[in-house]
C-alpha cells in the first residue's frame, strides 16, 4: 500500500519541483531581481528539452559591459549576468527571460564545454584570465573576466543564432511572450554602436541580424 502511495505521489507531483535554480548575488543590485530570475529559470528549466535542470545564476560585477554568459565548471551549470545587463531591462523586467533562455539554450544545444576540459583549457590559456570569487559556490580555475574570451573560445556566430531560435521556443512554449525576445534584442541593438559594446560584437552576430531572425520566426 505504501509503495502504491509513493508511486502515485511521484506521478502526480508537479514537474516544477524537479527544476532547481539557485541565485548567488554578490552585488548591491535590487533584490527583486533575485526572485524574478529564479522564477524565470525554474519555469524554463522545466521544459522537457532541458535535460539538466539545475542551474546557478550568479549576479556579478566582475565584468563591466552589459552581458550574460554560460559556463560549466565540474559539471555545474552557471549562468552569469551583471547589473549592467539587468539595468538594460529595468523598464521591462521580464524581458530578461530571453537572456536567461538564450544561456539555457547554449547548455541544451551542447555548446558549453566544461572548464575542466583539457582542450578548452588549451584554447583559453592565452586569454586574459582571472579567478572569480568563491561566493558562487565553486572555485573557478582560470575563468576569465571578459565575456569575449569565453564566447570566442566556445561559440560560433551560428551557434548564437541557433541559441536565439531555441530560446524563443523555450519562451513561447512556457508562457512567455515573443515580445520579450524582441524587446531584449531591440535594446541590445540600440546600444550596439557604443564603444563599450565592441567585445560583444566580436563574438556575436550583428544585433540587427539577430532581431531580424527572431522577428521572422513564426
Amino acid at each position: 500500500m505504501f509503495l502504491k502511495f509513493l508511486l502515485a505521489a511521484l506521478i502526480f507531483t508537479p514537474f516544477s519541483l524537479y527544476a532547481q535554480c539557485k541565485i548567488k548575488n554578490s552585488t548591491q543590485v535590487d533584490r527583486q531581481y533575485e526572485s524574478i530570475l529564479r522564477s524565470i529559470c525554474n519555469t524554463l528549466a522545466n521544459d522537457e528539452r532541458v535535460v539538466n535542470k539545475k542551474f546557478v545564476l550568479g549576479i556579478t560585477d566582475k565584468f563591466k559591459n552589459p552581458n550574460a554568459f554560460a559556463v560549466k565548471d565540474g559539471g555545474t551549470q552557471f549562468i552569469f549576468i551583471n547589473p549592467a545587463m539587468l539595468d538594460l531591462h529595468s523598464k521591462n523586467k521580464y524581458s530578461i527571460s530571453f537572456v536567461i533562455a538564450h544561456e539555457i539554450s547554449h547548455f541544451s544545444l551542447g555548446h558549453v564545454q566544461d572548464l575542466n576540459d583539457s582542450d578548452l583549457k588549451g584554447r583559453l590559456i592565452n586569454s586574459s584570465l582571472t579567478t572569480l570569487s568563491t561566493a558562487f559556490g565553486a572555485t573557478f580555475s582560470g575563468l576569465m573576466d571578459l565575456l569575449a574570451a569565453t564566447t570566442t573560445a566556445q561559440y560560433s556566430q551560428k551557434q548564437e543564432l541557433d541559441a536565439d531560435k531555441f530560446a524563443l521556443s523555450l519562451l513561447v512554449n512556457n508562457g512567455y511572450s515573443k515580445e520579450y525576445a524582441l524587446y531584449s534584442m531591440g535594446i541590445i541593438k540600440d546600444i550596439s554602436t557604443t564603444s563599450s559594446f565592441n567585445d560583444f560584437l566580436k563574438t556575436h552576430p550583428n544585433p540587427s541580424l539577430r532581431l531580424q531572425k527572431i522577428q521572422s520566426i513564426k
